[in-house]
């Protein structure tokens, strides 16, 4: 973020983990960056209230998610966190074309990116998009990277996360489903 934000006109943020939206807006302080606008929010497939946890057990940590199990007595308590659909974010923000996007939401992508498609499908974007899988349970893994892969077919290009090329097929393969990994698209 504060890369992006010392190279782009206009930064937007979400950080729906209430611990780490508070060293999140830290930061931007620290940094005196003016040109980042962050939400307390987490972006969905739908307009509501969610329950987030840690798969590692505190809130704050980068596996924060909205797919993480109940807390249990070894994991700190889970929050309720306000959740926003694409289009309504998209509208009420007036976003219009955006040069990157940066998605990295601990499993939410597969709720959000189906519901990214039209607005990919008209302005694309590069999207750099990191994947979690093993989230999800085991026999939803392989169709969930399918719908991953069928929205993001409409780009020419997909690189590893050290930009280098993979076919597209590689996205509904066994390692797809079974890695935490991050893939690049370009037209």
């Amino acid at each position: 973020m504060i890369y992006a934000a010392t190279r782009c006109r206009q930064v937007v943020c979400f950080e729906p983990d209430p611990v780490a939206y508070r060293f999140l807006q830290w930061n931007i302080a620290l940094n005196n960056l003016t040109n980042i606008s962050s939400f307390s929010v987490a972006l969905s497939d739908r307009i509501g209230v969610q329950r987030m946890a840690s798969f590692s057990g505190n809130l704050g940590e980068s596996s924060t998610s909205l797919l993480s199990p109940q807390p249990t007595e070894t994991t700190t308590t889970a929050v309720d966190v306000l959740t926003l659909d694409w289009s309504t974010f998209s509208t009420a923000f007036a976003l219009g074309k955006i040069d990157l996007m940066k998605i990295d939401i601990e499993g939410g992508e597969f709720a959000l990116v189906p519901r990214l498609a039209a607005y990919l499908r008209e302005y694309k974007p590069v999207v750099f998009l990191s994947t979690h899988a093993p989230y999800l349970d085991e026999n939803k893994r392989e169709p969930a990277m399918a719908a991953i892969a069928d929205v993001m077919s409409i780009y020419r290009h997909c690189l590893d996360e050290n930009r280098r090329p993979l076919s597209k097929a590689h996205l509904t393969s066994g390692e797809a489903a079974t890695q935490f990994r991050s893939y690049i698209f370009t037209d």
